[in-house]
């Protein structure tokens, strides 16, 4: 409703509203923002809501002009804020609407000399009310909509662009959804040959909350690491097999290999000494053995070369360059992390997303692993300046570990994470990773494969440079996973300070779900993952399952969302059918959850990707 004041002695009056879908409270405290002036009134407008605050903003012609705040008033249900200049006087009033999720905001301009004057002021401002309503429909769109986004990491090997993303996606939201799912280009990760599948929501049923928009994406990395040798692949091999501190999951592995060398080295020394101490007959004829020998094995290596070359250099030479920092591979672990900080930052980034799900895949597990301990150091200082901030549940989760609560739960644990992520983000900080599921994950042999030895490892993981679940504490400096940060002005003086998580506490906000088939037999299961608690952290949530069908002698690393069976339907045993764990774990029904906590989060936090 809009209507002109008569003439009067101080000059015309204007007066327009309108009525955002916003309480009042809310909206008093996002108008003034700064950063929500240059959205709604216009760029390089300033209004402190502070008494006697200098003000920028249009005057009656358009033009900007400077003017004094001389009233302010804030109660619960609103907020009115008055500004007088030498050409003009404004009043920009907050009050509570209809119903509780409605506002009303009056904008009055006064002593404006002109008709003319009157009009283009009424334009303006009916314009920036426009805007403004524009906005607040924007965060409630947001708000009532979510999103959430997962990201697949493959394993070793020569994979294709694509291929894991699409058997997981069958596999996880079933083959049912072919028709209402569509795949498009990945603008995200920089690559053309990227897709991006999206899951539509499913509403929920009774018992059952619903599951928003899902966005799938995939890091592809196989094309990072595409020169490996066999002579590289052979001396890593050799390391591991010199060491002595052999996991013992892998310890009869590592003896088959000794003893198989040195059966080689005895065969070949035994007869160049037989060779050399019998008459020449016995010499010729050890000759001809040892060339017949020779023969065989050149003719087996010519019959398997393709095969024991691929295994070597496309699938092992993936993990003898990654988890070795060796000069010539520090630019190929680099490459594949950034690639993985560069993706996770720019779905932050885009404000498209509540949440953030990341599966990985054996060698792939290690790669997420690096990748969120990077960008967690990235990200964890940022924040979009709120106004209060509660640390409750971040308290909760230190207490828990001053306290060494060994008779918490894992389900507990989880939930105090859960607790502590929820609150992260209601202090406006752009964290959105809730979950790391891991599936045959290697680092079930993190000392051996991420160290030169356990004593190094333990090194790293006491100054959390590798970080655990949960997290190491600092001991007695201060809080056990935070500290106190100042924030400064731009004049070198401090502005109030907060409690910022420390570089290892990644896990306190994270929880971390890890798959794995047991092994039995010589290679059934899966020799390559296993449990990860002994290393990791009594916070990590080890789950054994089952396959529905596995490869030769039982060998599943490969089969993580297999979906084949022997009728197509799980027959093993309740509580561990991989595929019913994998979903289980992804947490993907969580609408309502992310919907309370969407609209208890600061509503200027929505600004940054308008």
């Amino acid at each position: 409703m809009n209507h002109l004041a008569s003439n009067r002695v101080s000059g015309l009056r204007m007066r327009v509203s309108s009525s955002p879908h916003m309480g009042s409270a809310e909206l008093s405290n996002l108008l003034f923002r700064p950063e929500m002036l240059q959205k709604w009134i216009g760029p390089d407008v300033k209004m402190p809501f502070r008494k006697g605050a200098l003000t920028t903003l249009p005057a009656p012609d358009g033009s900007l002009a400077k003017s004094l705040v001389t009233r302010i008033t804030k109660t619960d249900d609103g907020a009115s804020i008055t500004t007088e200049g030498a050409r003009t006087c404004l009043t920009i009033t907050i009050a509570s609407g209809r119903s509780a999720d409605l506002s009303v905001v009056r904008i009055t301009v006064g002593q404006i000399e002109t008709a003319m004057d009157v009009r283009k002021s009424l334009a303006f401002w009916q314009g920036a009310l426009n805007r403004l309503v524009r906005i607040i429909e924007e965060i409630r769109r947001r708000r009532n909509s979510p999103k959430q986004a997962v990201i697949v990491i493959h394993g070793i090997g020569e994979q294709q662009p694509g291929q894991t993303l699409l058997d997981f996606v069958d596999a996880v939201f079933g083959g049912a959804t072919r028709g209402s799912r569509w795949v498009k280009q990945d603008t995200l990760s920089g690559s053309f040959e990227m897709r991006k599948v999206t899951i539509p929501a499913v509403a929920g049923t009774e018992g059952r909350e619903g599951m928003p928009t899902t966005h799938v994406y995939e890091l592809y990395w196989a094309h990072l690491i595409v020169d490996s040798t066999i002579e590289q692949v052979l001396a890593w091999m050799r390391s591991l097999v010199m060491r002595r501190d052999v996991p013992p999951l892998l310890g009869v592995y590592v003896w088959i290999a000794r003893i198989l060398a040195s059966i080689a080295v005895l065969v070949v020394l035994g007869l160049a000494l037989w060779s050399a101490v019998r008459d020449p007959t016995a010499a010729a004829v050890g000759g001809g053995v040892a060339a017949a020998v020779v023969a065989v094995v050149g003719i087996i290596w010519k019959l398997f070369r393709p095969a024991g070359m691929r295994l070597f250099t496309g699938f092992l030479g993936d993990a003898a360059r990654y988890f070795q920092p060796k000069p010539e591979n520090v630019a190929h672990r680099q490459e594949i992390r950034e690639a993985g900080v560069r993706l996770l930052e720019r779905l932050h980034e885009s404000g498209d997303y509540q949440r953030i799900v990341i599966a990985a895949h054996s060698l792939g597990s290690a790669i997420a692993y690096d990748i969120l301990t990077f960008a967690w150091n990235r990200i964890r200082l940022q924040d979009a300046k709120p106004d209060d901030r509660c640390y409750h549940a971040l308290t909760a989760v230190e207490d828990a570990l001053q306290k060494q609560r060994e008779d918490l739960s894992i389900d507990d644990a989880r939930k105090l994470q859960v607790a502590a992520w929820q609150e992260l983000r209601i202090n406006t900080k752009p964290w959105l990773v809730t979950d790391l599921v891991t599936m045959g994950s290697p680092l079930t042999h993190g000392p051996y494969l991420m160290a030169n030895s356990s004593k190094d490892f333990s090194a790293l993981i006491e100054s959390r440079l590798f970080p655990t679940c949960p997290p190491q504490s600092q001991g007695n400096r201060g809080r056990p996973l935070s500290y106190v940060l100042a924030h400064l002005s731009t004049d070198g003086t401090t502005h109030g300070s907060s409690i910022v998580p420390d570089h290892g506490a990644l896990f306190a906000f994270t929880r971390w779900t890890n798959l794995y088939f047991p092994t039995h037999g010589f290679i059934g299961g899966d020799p390559v993952g296993g449990p990860l608690q002994q290393f990791f952290g009594r916070w990590v949530s080890d789950r054994p399952v089952q396959a529905r069908k596995a490869g030769i002698l039982g060998f599943a690393h490969t089969y993580y969302w297999n979906v084949d069976g022997p009728s197509g339907d799980y027959v093993g045993r309740p509580g561990q059918d991989h595929i019913d764990c994998l979903r289980d774990s992804l947490d993907l029904y969580a609408d309502c959850r992310l919907r309370a906590l969407a609209n208890r989060i600061p509503a200027h936090t929505y600004l940054r990707a308008e």
